[in-house]
């Protein structure tokens, strides 16, 4: 009976000890910070604003990282799948501003909206009618 007590207490604190490369860190205010664990396949690691919304979030095995706004927001996703690397950027509002694939940009809001950056309004004569001043 005692070596089946010993088993059981011995057994767990084993399994801990393996996954001591885990990390947390804490924020002066008490809330989590920082977590690193390692998987048998990768590590997972999470990043938090002060006030305990995710910031960054990364899984290794997955081959996915996430950014967040301060509003919980996801502001970047890129993902590896079947060797081909995607990537989203996302404005506050959660619309994808910006798609990537391999960095190549497959689709950029300015362009494909034809919204512009700037606060002024600006116009271009695009009158095709070949008529030239002298």
């Amino acid at each position: 009976m005692k070596k089946i007590l010993f088993l059981i207490i011995i057994i767990p604190v084993l399994s801990l000890s393996q996954t001591n490369s885990d990390k947390v860190e804490y924020y002066k205010n008490g809330t989590i910070k920082y977590s690193h664990k390692t998987l048998k396949n990768g590590i997972i690691i999470n990043e938090f604003y002060r006030t305990g919304e995710l910031k960054y979030y990364e899984n290794t095995a997955q081959n996915n990282v996430k950014k967040y706004y301060k509003s919980g927001q996801l502001s970047y996703n890129k993902s590896l799948e079947n060797n081909i690397k995607k990537e989203l950027f996302y404005d506050r509002n959660g619309e994808i501003i910006m798609q990537m694939t391999d960095d190549i940009i497959d689709f950029n809001i300015y362009e494909n909206r034809n919204i512009t950056k700037h606060d002024h309004d600006h116009s271009h004569d695009h009158s095709h009618d070949n008529h030239h001043h002298h």
